[in-house]
């Protein structure tokens, strides 16, 4: 089990701007929350399963 999940820097800034597009632009704020909701599920599966995934290097 993975215990730390690290994120890219540019991860919290182009989430951000995706949740707007999708907020504002789009005019779907529940769709916006969806997408984080579900991306949470996501992130938190690779946690318990880690090789589902391939690891990449933030350098």
């Amino acid at each position: 089990m993975i215990e730390e999940i690290k994120y890219l820097p540019s991860f919290q800034q182009e989430l951000d701007a995706i949740v707007d597009y999708i907020s504002f632009t789009l005019e779907a704020p529940r769709a916006a929350l969806n997408l984080v909701d579900e991306l949470e599920i996501s992130i938190n599966k690779l946690k318990q399963f880690p090789n589902t995934h391939r690891a990449i290097s933030a350098d």
